[in-house]
């Protein structure tokens, strides 16, 4: 029998058949296999991980737009199974200096030690209508980028 530290898990118990007997603070106890066990608590692992590098990669996000002056927007949502960050220029022309920082950054994230749970694609956008940024963001996650308080507050998809 093992205790548990969380506040929602009270106490944990298996048998020799590979069940495991999960009895949260409720006691209402229910089983599982234990490879499922074992999964679930490695994801519960993970998503601690994960959080702290989402926290690094806003961070990180942060810094590389904080003295642009090329960009119009920017948010952090989700495309495809991976995170997306959507620029949006300020200008239409094409700017090869832009384009490489763009890279820069999307190649430095993606080999970052640090970030190995981020996977994360870079889009580019010209300034374009509220409609048509709204059909690359995600409902239900977006994190608009706020630069020197001069902008509105997040945008939701579908607005």
């Amino acid at each position: 029998m093992a205790h548990a530290t969380s506040s929602i898990l009270h106490q944990l118990r298996w048998n020799d058949e590979g069940v495991v007997i999960v009895t949260p603070e409720d006691h209402d106890r229910f089983g599982v296999k234990l490879h499922r066990a074992i999964e679930v608590l490695q994801q519960a692992d993970h998503a601690d991980e994960f959080k702290r590098q989402l926290n690094l990669l806003l961070c990180v996000l942060a810094r590389w737009l904080k003295d642009r002056s090329d960009i119009e927007r920017a948010f952090l949502t989700h495309r495809d199974g991976v995170l997306a960050f959507v620029v949006v220029r300020a200008s239409c022309e094409y700017n090869d200096d832009f384009e490489d920082a763009l890279s820069s950054l999307d190649f430095s994230v993606a080999n970052d030690a640090d970030l190995d749970k981020i996977k994360m694609d870079a889009i580019t956008l010209p300034p374009a209508s509220e409609s048509a940024i709204s059909s690359f963001l995600a409902p239900g996650f977006v994190i608009e980028y706020i630069g020197h308080g001069d902008r509105s507050g997040s945008h939701s998809a579908g607005e």
